[in-house]
């Protein structure tokens, strides 16, 4: 593996991607940052329309941002060249293939691409998968056509990998598989992953790190360790002098409905203010309950 600068493998920092919509300016993504740090998992989580492929785009070099930077391998994204992209993985969201290729011809345009490629892994890939190397694309199903293209992208043994929700339309136990070769990959090379999913349940299992995207702006970016040890969610019942609740310092989100307040916070932060209430109730939260609170409307 190429030595690489000190510092994130990539990483976007106070991007904000601008586009006309009805002759009005509209915001994808919003002063946007995060890093990717080596050999670890990043997952950014967000509704559909967040901006998760945007962002990917940016840092990938394929969308220039209105304002702010991003960065791979210590280079401007829009200064990445050959040698860079021979070191990343990408699969993008919905596992495009060409469809007059089979999955070998495929491998072999990949293999001169790529100065790491692997064929013993591609191979042990398309076994655990269940592929036929003489496939072609309008012969696999959804699910086969996403397991055909993780193979491809991570047989090429980049040292970062970028996967754009590569569980779409799979099935649990074709997620398990998927999220098996990423666990097998991050163990054997210490490679660093950027993951798009909805699939909270394995990212729970996986991921370093978990950034949240909300209408284009990262409202957590924290190690998963932390963000499971520290958040909780606190009910508080009306009649409450609640207005200055979302002003309380570690609150990260505060939802008034017709009877109660719902408050996600770092409980060393926030908790005793909030404990002023009265009835209020304190809750342990999951990362899909997390998620789903910090993203719900309200």
């Amino acid at each position: 593996m190429p030595d690489n600068p000190p510092g994130p493998v990539a990483a976007l920092e106070q991007v904000t991607v601008t586009v006309p919509n009805k002759g009005h300016p509209k915001n994808i993504l919003t002063e946007v940052s995060f890093s990717i740090e080596p050999g670890t998992i990043y997952a950014l989580l967000g509704r559909n329309g967040a901006g998760k492929t945007t962002a990917i785009h940016v840092l990938l070099g394929l969308l220039n941002p209105t304002s702010g930077q991003s960065f791979a391998f210590g280079r401007a994204s829009s200064e990445l060249g050959r040698d860079a992209f021979r070191r990343i993985g990408y699969m993008p969201e919905g596992h495009p293939m060409d469809p007059a290729f089979s999955i070998r011809h495929a491998a072999r345009l990949h293999r001169p691409l790529y100065p790491s490629w692997d064929d013993a892994f591609f191979s042990d890939c398309l076994k655990s998968f269940s592929l036929r190397e003489d496939a072609r694309p309008a012969q696999l199903s959804r699910g086969e056509r996403a397991l055909a293209a993780l193979a491809l992208c991570v047989s090429a043994r980049p040292d970062f990998l970028i996967l754009d929700d590569p569980t779409l339309g799979l099935d649990q136990i074709a997620r398990n598989l998927v999220f098996g070769v990423v666990l097998r990959e991050l163990a054997d090379r210490g490679c660093s992953i950027l993951l798009t999913t909805h699939d909270i349940f394995s990212v729970a299992k996986l991921a370093d790190r978990v950034g949240v995207l909300r209408d284009g702006s990262v409202i957590l970016d924290e190690p998963l360790s932390d963000i499971l040890g520290a958040v909780r969610k606190y009910v508080i019942p009306f009649p409450a002098r609640a207005a200055d609740i979302p002003r309380i310092p570690g609150v990260l989100r505060a939802i008034q409905s017709e009877n109660e307040w719902r408050v996600v916070a770092y409980c060393d932060r926030a908790e005793r203010r909030l404990m002023e209430y009265p009835g209020v109730s304190v809750h342990k939260m999951n990362l899909e309950e997390l998620f789903i609170a910090m993203v719900e409307p309200g």
